[in-house]
């Protein structure tokens, strides 16, 4: 793919290639993908992230690390907010996409002082202060409305991956009507995910080194911080074990005991062996293949989850809530199953449903396969945004700048 980029009548000097930056939080490396396809479009891409640089290093991608931590810390913010706008008034791109909460905000303050024609603001999700009922979470809101309704009026336009996010940060104020707009999420890499599935032999000897044998496993993958569902999955493993349900339960993902007073590692030892904990791990493809059920009990406010994203491009079964965001991708007993948040046994009764009854179970996988490849792949989205990228410039800079298939 390339963009055929014309300069019309008398307009803010642009490169022939328009310079774009991706801006995000700790795991900007999830962009990698997205930032290589959209160079396929014409565009100029620079990553900026709190994040490790070493995959954009590899690829060749300009990186810059600034500091901005998850939680309100007034200097730190501050400090971060003024790193970006020396970058962007430095190297002077042309587009500032910026994803997730903080960065969406500062990262957007930050573009419009400096002058950038063109600014997008994703909201992958409202996230943990929208979606808890804690008391810091109800003291929080007021404070992060007002911030996201003055990001947005610095920004051309905010996206959001599902119309729950869209809806609420309308009826609050928190975005304009006419600066808004639905992106399903930020699609998958389908063709590059597909090949990092092992063959059948790889298989085998990977669920020998996790110590699993013939019975069906069911997998969590998350953040581990509670809202994620953690303690629910691991109740529900329990009471099918009690039950003789013969399956076995693998947790995957980061410990963030810091985070909310969160779960810790002591508990998730007690887990086993009911539930086995393997930490993070990076071969996400294979242990998904290595299973048979994907279980994401989320009561988060979550965007769009990325993780049954990946179930469906590995044609794995999903039992996950009935939480916005989940429904915007599954259809409960067409392409997966859903249960109320925090429902513990209604969470097991699906699980098992799934396990004794193999045809469901390999006729819902086979249909959330299909969607996830047809709909949500990463060159229909990075194509979207190849377009709206495009629709900024023309509007911004009086450039015709057209995505055209190489």
């Amino acid at each position: 793919m390339n963009a055929a980029l014309i300069p019309a009548g008398k307009s803010p000097a642009l490169s022939p290639e328009p310079k774009v930056w991706i801006i995000g939080g700790a795991d900007i490396d999830l962009r990698l993908g997205l930032v290589r396809k959209l160079q396929g479009f014409g565009y100029r891409m620079s990553v900026a992230g709190t994040g490790p640089a070493s995959a954009f290093d590899e690829a060749g991608i300009p990186y810059f690390a600034y500091r901005l931590g998850n939680r309100v810390d007034l200097l730190s913010d501050w400090l971060g907010y003024r790193q970006l706008l020396r970058y962007l008034r430095q190297h002077k791109p042309d587009v500032v996409h910026a994803f997730d909460t903080k960065p969406s905000i500062f990262g957007i303050a930050a573009g419009a002082r400096a002058g950038v024609p063109a600014r997008i603001r994703t909201i992958t999700g409202l996230g943990y202060v929208f979606s808890s009922e804690t008391v810091g979470a109800k003291w929080l809101r007021p404070l992060l409305s007002r911030m996201h309704r003055w990001a947005a009026d610095r920004a051309d336009c905010t996206t959001f991956y599902n119309a729950a996010d869209r809806d609420y940060s309308l009826q609050h104020g928190m975005v304009r009507a006419d600066r808004q707009r639905l992106i399903p999420g930020s699609g998958i890499d389908y063709a590059a995910f597909r090949r990092q599935i092992p063959d059948p032999e790889q298989l085998a000897r990977l669920r020998q080194e996790l110590g699993l044998d013939d019975r069906p496993v069911v997998i969590m993958i998350a953040r581990l911080i509670p809202e994620k569902g953690v303690r629910e999955f691991i109740a529900a493993a329990r009471q099918l074990t009690e039950q003789k349900v013969a399956a076995q339960f693998l947790l995957v993902g980061p410990l963030e005991a810091a985070s909310r007073g969160g779960i810790s590692a002591r508990e998730l030892r007690a887990a086993a062996p009911t539930v086995w904990w393997i930490g993070p791990r990076s071969d996400i493809p294979a242990l998904l293949a290595a299973s048979e059920i994907c279980v994401l009990p989320t009561y988060y406010g979550e965007g769009l989850p990325r993780v049954l994203l990946e179930a469906g491009a590995a044609a794995r079964a999903i039992v996950t809530t009935e939480i916005p965001a989940c429904r915007e991708l599954i259809t409960h007993g067409v392409n997966g199953l859903l249960v109320p948040p925090r429902n513990i046994t209604e969470l097991a009764a699906a699980i098992r449903r799934l396990l004794e009854n193999h045809a469901l179970r390999q006729h819902v996988a086979d249909q959330f396969h299909d969607v996830v490849r047809q709909k949500f792949t990463l060159d229909r989205i990075a194509a979207t945004w190849a377009q709206i990228y495009a629709q900024l410039l023309r509007k911004s800079c009086g450039v015709r700048a057209v995505p055209t298939a190489a």
